[in-house]
């Protein structure tokens, strides 16, 4: 069974293939920046299957060594470093690495992603904006059920 040391170890097969590896204790440190040293090595698309979601998404390129080391690193980063947020019942992790993107996974185990997305924070806090209508909170709709929550700057 696959477990998260597992991951790592794969992780870390691909960083010595790659010329990466694991973290050193200086760059475990400063997690924003590896973030968006990852994200420099991955390339996003536009969702266009939900525009009532500005969203990009990226995914896994297990062809390309490099790729899939940057993927699987960001992943595990968005899982230990991001913050837990409501959407509707989930309560999804997301990374804020200061780019003006908010990242995150739809599942919980790396063997099991195929997807990370990505979308601006101010398209997330435009999303969440009070309407027209006062009686209603961000995210719920006439019946009262949530959504979404608002964006938590960290």
């Amino acid at each position: 069974m696959y477990d998260e040391l597992d991951a790592r170890r794969r992780a870390d097969q691909f960083g010595a293939l790659t010329g990466g590896g694991r973290a050193s204790r200086a760059e475990e440190k400063q997690p924003r920046a590896r973030a968006l040293a990852l994200i420099e090595q991955l390339s996003f698309q536009v969702a266009k299957s939900t525009p009532h979601i500005p969203h990009e998404y990226t995914v896994r390129d297990k062809n390309d060594p490099m790729r899939e080391w940057a993927y699987i690193e960001l992943f595990h980063l968005i899982q230990a470093d991001g913050m837990i947020e409501r959407r509707g019942s989930r309560k999804i992790r997301h990374l804020y690495p200061g780019d003006g993107y908010k990242y995150w996974a739809m599942v919980t185990l790396e063997p099991t992603s195929r997807v990370l997305n990505r979308m601006r924070v101010e398209d997330d806090r435009r999303r969440c904006a009070p309407s027209r209508n006062r009686d209603y909170p961000c995210g719920s709709d006439e019946h009262g059920r949530q959504k979404a929550v608002p964006f938590r700057d960290s």
